[in-house]
């Protein structure tokens, strides 16, 4: 038996986390190109690089 391929990029799993930028929690709205929209709970929405979000790793 062969093993499922997983197609989703990895940083996939981000979306609909809830993550802390800044002191504030903020959810995972979006992802393009190396960058993650955050929004927070009054509406502000930002666009980070997603290894501010990923322990300070940088994906290849």
């Amino acid at each position: 038996m062969r093993k499922p391929v997983d197609y989703q990029h990895p940083e996939a799993r981000l979306m609909g986390s809830t993550v802390r930028h800044e002191g504030h929690n903020c959810t995972v709205v979006g992802l393009q190109g190396g960058y993650a929209t955050v929004s927070r709970s009054d509406g502000f929405k930002r666009s980070i690089p997603i290894y501010a979000i990923t322990n300070g790793s940088k994906s290849v």
